[in-house]
């Protein structure tokens, strides 16, 4: 068993507990949301909810599908941010389950289904390749791995192009007409950033759950110590293809809403620079937290969007800004956020005190 894997902090909410505390008995689902109490869970999903709120109201024409955009590929970082993060498994290869989802849906495109439907089966698709995947990859992790799911990326970019009959090529597969949504136009911007927002926000909620269960704590033990977890009775193994299960299932999803905003799915969703987006996404945001991840698809939507849009040099400066923060920035933007926001509680504690 390797034990080179990425070691990055997703436990915030909970720093005091051990890797072993991942093979303790679960406390029922009222100690959850006893904990999630104490962990501002809370205070977090109001805030989720008046974002949600005010962005079609502050923003409008393309800023709104900027926006729009950045969460659904916040959605899709944090399918990455579960390998990354919660089980310490470096995937070069997340495109391959977000071009999955976006393609499934194009597939789809003339059956005239509820888009809450499609999202389903584009999940449950790229979920079945993450645990093919996850079954070939065996017990490997470290470089490992990274170089498996590199592989599985542009086995599955080719696969595009031999077979054009069914995936269009280069040209893609695109005219997807989504259908009404609890009698909602999804083609009006404003209807279409509820709809994305709402999956988003719900399949986030969904992930926090999970993370703070018996599940996460026993992901949270694997990345930690995967041999004192071994020895301690859990099958890494198993909680990694688990782990590599749910990324895969949220990257179909993040992958079915960007297909559904651009009307249809092109080999690019599938390729490398696809892989290496979302890991800037990840680590430019943070993974100490879920905002993170949403934060680092906000700055890479801008970039790309706006401030390198049409320059041939794009991801040459967007590389150099990923180890800039990497090097100097412990923790992303989101980990900078939270030790400010220490340092001032420090102060405003000293300062009641001296007073």
């Amino acid at each position: 068993m390797n034990e080179g894997n990425v070691k990055t902090r997703v436990d915030e909410d909970n720093p005091s507990s051990p890797a072993a505390e991942g093979l303790a008995p679960s406390s029922g689902a009222s100690a959850w949301w006893a904990r999630a109490g104490r962990n501002r869970l809370v205070p977090h999903a109001v805030l989720a909810i008046v974002l949600i709120v005010l962005v079609p109201s502050l923003l409008t024409g393309s800023n709104l599908a900027l926006a729009t955009t950045a969460v659904i590929y916040g959605l899709f970082a944090l399918s990455a941010l579960v390998l990354f993060g919660w089980v310490g498994l470096g995937s070069f290869g997340q495109a391959a389950f977000f071009g999955t989802g976006a393609y499934t849906a194009a597939m789809l495109k003339d059956h005239q289904l509820n888009p809450l439907i499609v999202i389903l089966i584009g999940a449950f698709v790229a979920m079945l390749l993450a645990l093919v995947v996850a079954i070939l990859a065996g017990n490997s992790s470290g470089i490992q791995f990274a170089m498996l799911t590199l592989v599985l990326g542009e086995v599955l970019h080719q696969l595009l192009f031999t077979f054009r009959d069914v995936f269009h090529g280069d040209d893609g597969i695109f005219g997807i007409t989504a259908q009404p949504l609890f009698g909602m136009n999804l083609f009006d911007q404003k209807n279409f950033w509820w709809y994305s927002a709402g999956v988003a926000a719900v399949f986030a909620l969904v992930l926090y759950g999970i993370h703070r269960s018996q599940l996460g704590k026993t992901f949270t033990a694997v990345r930690d110590d995967p041999v004192k977890a071994a020895a301690l009775g859990t099958s890494v193994r198993v909680a990694r293809t688990a782990a590599f299960m749910i990324s895969g299932f949220v990257g179909g999803i993040a992958g079915v809403l960007y297909s559904q905003q651009q009307t249809g799915a092109a080999p690019g969703l599938v390729s490398t620079v696809m892989s290496g987006s979302v890991i800037f996404m990840v680590f430019i945001g943070g993974t100490s937290n879920m905002w993170g991840p949403f934060v680092g698809a906000l700055v890479y939507t801008y970039l790309t969007t706006r401030l390198f849009q049409g320059s041939n040099t794009s991801t040459i400066w967007i590389g150099l800004l990923l180890l800039v923060v990497v090097v100097l920035v412990r923790g992303g933007i989101m980990g900078l956020v939270e030790r400010g926001v220490r340092l001032l509680k420090q102060r405003v504690t000293t300062a009641r005190s001296a007073s």
